[in-house]
């Protein structure tokens, strides 16, 4: 357990001096308390501050007038050192006496005023009331940038309120934050500053936490070789984190002697009686239950458990924490009896109600209760977690379907817990890392359930865990709507964020390195917690509609399905791969005995020889036999096991799930291949059979048939777009960046991408952009206004940062635009299309996210507001993808749906094809995602047409009036 440092040390010192026997301090003068004070405090002993300062408040009591400045700094000096000796309750009574002495001072000393409220928001902090130290915190910090600017003041309050969002779970905010302190604290205090240490410190803390090792331990390096003193308070906290990020690196060693160093420092320097001793031996009893010396790990937890009671009381989020690992460890130990005890102990803690878990219990009080934090929330996790493996074990014998009943209520109640959380969120990667955990729990319960007869709650269980956050979007844009709020406020939030996640991109482009961004970054995290907030208030009814759940059953689905339809949804757990099927008339769940390391070495295999086109050709015989034997297996494994109960299915709606979102199902082969020289346009292919369509979730896939039946009229008209890539001139090399400039020279032109567009345009009213045309800053002037979008273009995978994936257009030297229309630009764009199509490389590949599917390009379109795409798993051929798009574009346009209109293009380029080419590298990397609905498209008139029969209308008009003059002379 790691814990940032939040105490306001400012101390240069050499010694520890030791009060003597002269304490008549009532006798002394000002001046001599002011100097024996600043020397204790200077060399960090607090508790010889105490009584000197109880001095000087009674000397001002007697000689100064209650408001007096002097007087209110002394009651504000004990406040702190009650607070950094772990006097909690002391010190929160004190600051509320300082800050009422300002109620009557006349000029407030406005410095001193902040300074107090500063400390109370750093007392909450330690308290575990993270909400009270926000509101707090929020309004110090912003009153001193007003007054004093970007000050060391200032620096202290951003540390304060990362301090808060760190232990909230906020890490990305938190990393901007003491970013940005570090920076003016090292300018204006230089690099020796103590001040600068604790902020250096907590980044490297929050480095540990993200698992970013190297960043961390250099940071505590420089700690650990700078000038503070060994013997000083803040270095052995320092140290206790770094022995915890060796805990985390495996070198336990290390850990051991820094932990037993600093813990006897601890008790010399702080005493027994202080909060950071009682964890001292709380890292201790950690470290031995990893080294399985489980007796020692009692002793220290217990010590640490009974010194945590005696200091902070039962109702503290770290007596909590203590008394659950006690709980995990007896349960080790085979003590179920004491693990319950602490498990009850570590409930009542964290619900502050008298919570006793037994064989009857529903677990139903512990889902309502104002948690005080999100911290709270996920050691509850926790506690479920160790309460859940005693079911395990069956501590409570309790009948088979009795003991599975209590593992599904608390599995479906983490869930729940870990969903509140989330919503707390503002970044994404924090949201994600939620939802990681979460997942988890939904397949532990998916192993619980009776799939015979818990088939909704099964469907409710997984769909819990798809496309989450993108729904989360597209149920926050409806609830705008729904609660009648003002355009304005909807607007403000749009803008809000769009502007965070523009700089969020920027600064993962500078490497972190822009302090102007990180400044605007800071600023705008306030600002949209601040408006949240407001939302909140103001709006109830808005939050309740936009964390509603929609109600997805079974019988839903079934209305939406057609005679020949069924829905296959996946999930990947770690030895069982789950597929719930829903057809027209009936729905069930199959449990396939398929463990994901065998699925992920599949369809590594698979892939390797669908997107290594000279691999395919320079190793036929080899990248034959990979392909026909792995292709059959997954059909074999993942499907048949469906088709074989349901040969009348000819349309399938897959919602895959980890790896599987890589693969297209339709090269799956449907008859095992025993010639190893056969043709490939000859196989049976599982797309030669069945329509197939793909789609994140099934609420997503339910949002988009909405769409489509809403009554919106899609004007049917083109936006197709062909870039060239041999474009350079001086303009555009000065207006960019050397990284963007290095990888536009890594792309290669493609002819046929402008015939592609071109052939397109002779068929299709619309808008048809080739080279120059081609712009990022015309696109996004002009795609609002069109029914279909096409882009024949290269697209940029960024597999480290999503958000940073690319579709590239031609570089025209535009100054607003650099022409790398990134996915976090795509998602906050507004589009009215039907559909999508990306004719590039890789635009539906990227990495899968646990309870939020692939983090493509793809998925960005989804966010704009797209309900269907055509889009590539894999680097495509230019001239097989042209002829590809030809023969689609055709067959929709003739009223065919998109996922049959996209299979017969690929039949149709089968059969044209011979040799490599009908190869599945060429043509199967394209699949249809979303409502494959049929849609409009508007043909152009046939000019011959026009010409013959304007032609015959004048021959006609000719003769009849040639007769009627005839006819007149008669």
């Amino acid at each position: 357990m790691k814990a940032l440092l939040p105490l306001l040390f400012v101390l240069i010192f050499n010694s520890i001096i030791i009060v003597g026997a002269d304490n008549d301090y009532e006798k002394w003068s000002f001046e001599e308390l002011d100097h024996r004070m600043d020397t204790y405090f200077g060399q960090g002993n607090f508790k010889a501050c105490i009584p000197i300062t109880k001095a000087a408040i009674n000397k001002a009591r007697l000689e100064l007038e209650s408001h007096d400045p002097k007087f209110i700094e002394y009651v504000h000096v004990l406040a702190y050192l009650y607070m950094v000796c772990g006097e909690y309750s002391k010190s929160e009574s004190e600051h509320f006496k300082a800050l009422s002495m300002f109620d009557y001072a006349e000029p407030i000393d406005t410095s001193l005023y902040l300074s107090t409220q500063n400390n109370l928001s750093v007392l909450y902090i330690n308290m575990g009331r993270y909400q009270d130290a926000e509101q707090i915190c929020q309004k110090t910090m912003q009153e001193r940038l007003k007054i004093f600017g970007k000050s060391s003041k200032y620096a202290m309050s951003l540390n304060n309120l990362s301090t808060i969002y760190k232990l909230l779970g906020m890490h990305q905010e938190t990393e901007s934050l003491l970013l940005e302190a570090i920076k003016i604290q090292k300018e204006i205090m230089g690099i020796h500053d103590p001040n600068l240490l604790l902020f250096m410190h907590n980044l490297a803390v929050l480095y540990d936490d993200m698992e970013a090792y190297d960043k961390a331990e250099a940071l505590f390096e420089k700690i650990k070789n700078s000038k503070l003193p060994k013997k000083h308070p803040n270095y052995v906290i320092y140290m206790d984190n770094f022995a915890s990020l060796y805990v985390d690196m495996k070198q336990l060693d290390k850990a051991k002697l820094l932990y037993l160093g600093n813990i006897k420092l601890k008790e010399k320097i702080l005493g027994k009686n202080h909060p950071d001793y009682a964890r001292s031996l709380h890292l201790l009893g950690d470290l031995y239950e990893k080294t399985n010396e489980l007796e020692r790990a009692v002793f220290y937890l217990s010590q640490a458990q009974k010194a945590r009671e005696a200091i902070l009381g039962k109702f503290n989020l770290d007596y909590a924490t203590t008394t659950l690992d006690l709980a995990i460890i007896q349960h080790k130990n085979g003590n179920y009896k004491q693990s319950l005890r602490h498990i009850n102990q570590c409930l009542t803690s964290l619900t502050r109600q008298n919570i006793e878990v037994n064989q009857s219990s529903t677990y139903k009080e512990l889902e309502n209760i104002p948690y005080s934090s999100s911290r709270h929330v996920l050691q509850l996790c926790r506690a479920l977690n160790a309460l859940h493996e005693l079911y395990v074990v069956n501590y409570f014998n309790l009948p088979k379907a009795q003991c599975q009943k209590h593992q599904k209520q608390i599995s479906l109640l983490a869930i729940k817990l870990l969903e509140q959380c989330r919503k707390e969120f503002i970044s994404d990667n924090d949201k994600l890392r939620i939802l990681d955990q979460s997942h988890e729990w939904m397949l532990r319960n998916l192993k619980l359930l009776n799939l015979n007869t818990d088939i909704n709650l099964a469907l409710k269980t997984i769909e819990s865990h798809k496309s989450v956050l993108l729904l989360d979007a597209i149920k926050a844009s409806q609830a705008y709507q729904l609660a009648n709020l003002p355009d304005s406020l909807a607007e403000r939030e749009r803008g809000l964020y769009q502007r965070k996640k523009s700089i969020d991109a920027a600064l993962l482009q500078a490497g972190n390195s822009q302090d102007s961004l990180r400044t605007e970054l800071n600023d705008l995290t306030l600002a949209i917690i601040q408006f949240k907030q407001l939302i909140e208030r103001e709006f109830p009814n808005y939050s309740t509609l936009k964390y509603s759940e929609e109600a997805i059953t079974i019988e839903g689905i079934q209305q939406k399905l057609g005679p020949e339809q069924g829905v296959l949804e996946y999930v990947v757990g770690d030895s069982t791969c789950y597929v719930l099927f829903v057809g027209p008339t009936d729905s069930f769940v199959k449990k396939l005995p398929i463990s994901a390391v065998e699925l992920n070495e599949r369809v590594q295999n698979l892939r390797r020889v669908l997107n290594d086109y000279d691999f395919a050709f320079e190793h036929k015989k080899q990248s034959n036999q990979i392909f026909v034997q792995h292709a059959y297996w997954c059909y074999q494994n993942l499907v048949a096991p469906i088709l074989t109960e349901k040969k009348s299915l000819k349309q399938l709606f897959i919602v895959p799930d980890g790896v599987l979102c890589h693969l297209p199902f339709e090269v799956f082969l449907t008859k095992k291949v025993l010639d190893q020289n056969m043709e490939y346009q000859n196989l049976d292919y599982l797309f030669k059979t069945h329509q197939i369509s793909y789609n994140y979730s099934i609420a997503l896939w339910q949002t988009n048939l909405k769409k489509s039946s809403a009554g919106k009229s899609s004007n049917g008209k083109v936006l197709a777009m062909a870039a060239r890539y041999n474009q350079t001139n001086a303009l555009s090399a000065n207006l960019r960046t050397p990284a963007n400039i290095r990888l536009r020279s890594t792309l290669s032109n493609l002819p046929a991408a402008g015939e592609e567009v071109n052939l397109i345009a002779e068929q299709f009213e619309g808008f048809y952009g080739v080279d120059s045309l081609a712009s990022e800053q015309k696109f996004k002037e002009i795609a609002a206004q069109y029914g279909i979008i096409h882009l024949a273009m290269h697209g940029l995978l960024n597999e480290r940062f999503p958000t940073l994936s690319s579709i590239a257009f031609s570089e025209n030297g535009d100054s607003l635009e650099n022409n790398f229309l990134q996915a976090y630009e795509i998602a906050q764009m507004q589009l009215n299309a039907d559909l999508v199509v990306l004719s590039a490389c890789e635009s539906g590949y990227g990495k899968f996210e646990n309870g939020n599917g692939t983090a493509s390009l793809a998925r960005a379109f989804m966010y704009a507001g797209t309900p269907a795409l055509v889009v590539s798993l894999w680097k495509v051929e230019d001239n097989a993808t042209a002829k590809i798009m030809g023969y689609f574009y055709n067959e929709l346009s003739h009223g065919k749906n998109k996922a049959e209109a996209l299979r017969q293009a690929k039949i149709s380029f089968l059969q044209q094809s011979n040799g490599i080419t009908s190869h599945p590298a060429y043509w199967a990397p394209f699949i249809q995602i979303g409502n494959s609905e049929p849609i409009q498209i508007q043909r152009k008139s046939d000019d011959r047409f026009v010409i013959w029969c304007l032609a015959i209308g004048f021959l006609l008009l000719a003769v009849l009036i040639i007769f009627k003059k005839r006819k007149a002379i008669i």
